[in-house]
């Protein structure tokens, strides 16, 4: 059963001169989360949301509200921020997607799982990226990670000294040094 009325809309889209709305998406159960809008190397427009009780992420063509993927339903918990992404060299983009079971990178294209750094999390935490030194910041509960966005290979680690469980932080890149 779902906490918000059957087809509460949880996805508006407005428009920015008249503020009329334009259409709905129908994500379900996306918690406090905003949704992320974010374009393909095709050009077209997604807009990225995390269902948190399917614990998978789904994108819906921004001008149409169709499906475009869904990615598999091993994202667990209730995201209170939103995603980031990473640009590749290519020009695809990885969907970042911090879980309670740690950092999850997505392909913008296919929704398909690139890379995944297991770690315990109470709650979402939105990563914080450093697109100039290919970098992203992901705090998870006890430590924050500084990791490889093209692989996800974790760089280095700091422990966080209590309070340190994540329930809905957001880690801010002030300067890397």
């Amino acid at each position: 059963k779902y906490w918000k009325a059957e087809g509460y809309p949880f996805g508006v889209a407005f428009d920015a001169r008249t503020f009329r709305k334009i259409r709905t998406y129908p994500f379900k159960d996306t918690y406090d989360s905003s949704p992320l809008v974010v374009q393909r190397r095709d050009g077209t427009w997604l807009v990225v949301a995390h269902e948190y009780k399917e614990a998978h992420t789904v994108a819906r063509e921004r001008d149409s509200g169709e499906l475009a993927w869904t990615s598999p339903a091993n994202q667990p918990g209730a995201y209170f921020f939103a995603h980031s992404y990473y640009v590749r060299d290519d020009g695809s983009k990885l969907i970042l997607a911090g879980c309670q079971n740690g950092l999850h990178a997505l392909s913008a294209e296919t929704g398909e799982e690139v890379w995944w750094v297991q770690a315990k999390g109470t709650g979402g935490a939105t990563p914080c990226v450093d697109q100039a030194r290919g970098c992203v910041f992901y705090q998870s509960d006890g430590q924050l990670m500084k990791i490889r966005a093209a692989d996800g290979e974790v760089l280095k680690t700091a422990a966080v000294s209590v309070p340190n469980r994540v329930v809905s932080w957001n880690p801010v890149l002030v300067n890397d040094e």
